[in-house]
Formats: C-alpha cells, structure tokens, sequence
C-alpha cells in the first residue's frame, strides 16, 4: 500500500476540519478570471474568501458595524493609529503602547503580503481592507 493510499483510507484528521465549505477545487475553476489589467489569470480565492468574511461580518455584526468595517485602507488604518496614539498618550512600553504599535506592524505586514499577491490574486485590496477593519474593530472595542 503506497502512503497516499494509507492517508486516505484513515480520513481526515479532526484537527484540520473547519468550518469553512471548501469548493472542492481550491480556486482552480477560478483561474479563468482575467484580471482588471488584462495582464493575465487571476486566482480568485482571494476574492471569493473576501466576500465570504464580509457576508459572515454582516451576519454576525450586523449591518452597520460590517459596513464601517468595508471602508477601511492601510492608509486610513494607519491615521487611526496615530490619532489613537495622539490622543491617548501612553507611556512608553504600556500595554496600550505596545498593542498599538503591534496594530502598526500588522498594518504593515498585511499591506506587505497585500502587495505581494496583487499580481495573480483578484481583488486582494478588497481583502486587506477587510483585514484593516477587522483590526480596527478589535482595538475600539
């Protein structure tokens, strides 16, 4: 019996299952999509993944608090940070200084990883934004 046949007659391990329906395809039938600049295929897992946080934020949130979470950008995430901290003043090393100086290094990976995949992922600014509002939330809160 080769490993693959031993893996697959003992099922999935619970750990892995989630809640999350998978497609089945793992964005392979989304390959086909062009994208905004006709530059060539784009995955559209990013998209379809973005639009199921935000059905998923609108159900559990509501819709008001989902729909000040969609007009989040870096740039505007960013601002908030700094408006926080101007307006809170924390000592330097506090809880809160170190929370939001964490928010800033999020910020920046996410805008990172953000522009990393834009060249082959639809929609990838439309799921960081999702990602900014979500941690802002988590900070107002």
């Amino acid at each position: 019996m080769s490993p693959k046949g031993a893996f697959r007659s003992k099922g999935r391990i619970g750990s892995f299952t989630s809640s999350r329906a998978t497609s089945g395809n793992y964005g392979l039938k989304s390959l086909s999509k062009r994208g905004a600049s006709g530059g060539g295929y784009k995955i559209g897992f990013v998209q379809e993944s973005a639009i199921a946080l935000r059905k998923r934020s609108i159900a559990e949130l509501g819709a008001a608090s989902a729909s000040s979470l969609e007009n989040v950008s870096y740039v505007n995430f960013l601002e908030w940070i700094r408006a926080e901290r101007l307006t809170t003043l924390p000592h330097k090393g506090s809880r809160w200084d170190k929370v939001l100086i964490r928010a800033l290094y999020f910020a920046e990976q996410l805008h990172d990883f953000d522009h990393a995949i834009q060249g082959f992922a639809l929609d990838s600014q439309a799921a960081a934004a999702v990602g900014y509002g979500h941690a802002r939330l988590l900070l107002e809160v």
